[in-house]
């Protein structure tokens, strides 16, 4: 069987699939106009595809060439599709207009009303207190997770590896809700501490299985000779163990920072008067229509992750020609 005869019967397989959705739902009774449509319409689809399947097949052969380009076609239009608002973003941060509707022309104003703005700037303040705290809490935390986690087993370990990984499955409205009952109920003023707990809680989770991934192909032997040797289990654990383990603290450090920044739901639970983080301010001013200042703040965020990524590749071109 072709690639070919493969793809097409791919088709087939999922309006199949369609098919079925359609007559459960309204054996179900669910949406019973929609469901019926949809039945008629996969069906009609079904009915007019299986005679010319072998037409479609020979079509495709005669302009193999075209179709061999369908692949990166299809990639830039995904990258089009998901780089285009960006694009669009940073255009109407110079756009005198407040609606992106119309250019009035090009301007400055929107980055200097966003210096302006005290709000914006305690927020981010807030948010980056916030971030390196919980980063720095969750990292050291998580990573004594993942060495217990590896070192140890049983049930203990069993409930322990569930209440890490809960937070991560679990969505995050739920979590939010369930920390400022949590909360409510120990009776705990609403505020920048609660919200540092709550990112610690979540972020916890994703460096403990970062480090406990780089655990996972770690050579025991190492940590043996180095005991075999005479050093202490603290020596050990410092001048053996961290060291190997170091990438995996590192990127759970850094996906635990990125989370923190960019967290909504759960602060916006947990967040007090004068605990206001950057995203929830951000949804403030989206309700209050303040988009040019949103769009000159995206576009000086971009600037700043853009900035951080080139000069952490020039660093590491120059490590590797050294």
């Amino acid at each position: 069987m072709t690639h070919l005869e493969k793809f097409i019967r791919a088709i087939h397989t999922i309006l199949l699939a369609f098919l079925t959705y359609g007559l459960v739902a309204n054996l179900l009774g669910k949406s019973f106009p929609m469901a019926t449509t949809q039945t008629i319409l996969f069906l009609l689809l079904l009915v007019l595809l299986s005679p010319v399947r072998s037409r479609i097949a020979a079509f495709i052969d005669r302009h193999q060439p075209v179709f061999n380009k369908f692949p990166g076609i299809l990639t830039w239009g995904i990258l089009l599709f998901f780089y285009l608002p960006i694009i669009l973003l940073v255009i109407n941060s110079f756009n005198a207009s407040r609606t992106s509707g119309s250019w009035d022309g090009f301007t400055f104003k929107w980055y200097v009303q966003l210096f302006k703005h005290r709000e914006i700037w305690y927020a981010l303040r807030s948010t980056l207190i916030v971030a390196v705290i919980a980063t720095a809490a969750s990292t050291i935390l998580g990573t004594l997770a993942a060495i217990a986690l590896h070192k140890y087993k049983g049930y203990i370990q069993n409930a322990h590896y569930c209440l890490v990984y809960t937070p991560l499955i679990v969505p995050e409205i739920l979590l939010g809700i369930g920390l400022l009952l949590f909360f409510v109920a120990l009776k705990v003023e609403l505020g920048l501490t609660t919200v540092i707990i709550a990112h610690i809680t979540f972020c916890l989770s994703y460096v403990t299985m970062a480090v406990l991934s780089r655990l996972q192909d770690f050579d025991n032997s190492i940590i043996e000779a180095s005991e075999d040797l005479g050093a202490s289990s603290w020596t050990t654990t410092w001048r053996v163990l961290i060291p190997v383990i170091f990438p995996g603290i590192l990127s759970g450090a850094l996906l635990a920072f990125t989370l923190s920044l960019d967290d909504f739901v759960i602060s916006f639970f947990v967040a007090g008067p004068g605990s206001t983080t950057l995203p929830i301010q951000i949804y403030s001013m989206i309700k209050r229509g303040s988009m040019p200042l949103i769009n000159a703040l995206s576009t000086l965020l971009l600037a700043i992750t853009f900035i951080a990524i080139l000069i952490y590749q020039i660093v590491m071109n120059r490590k590797n020609k050294t």
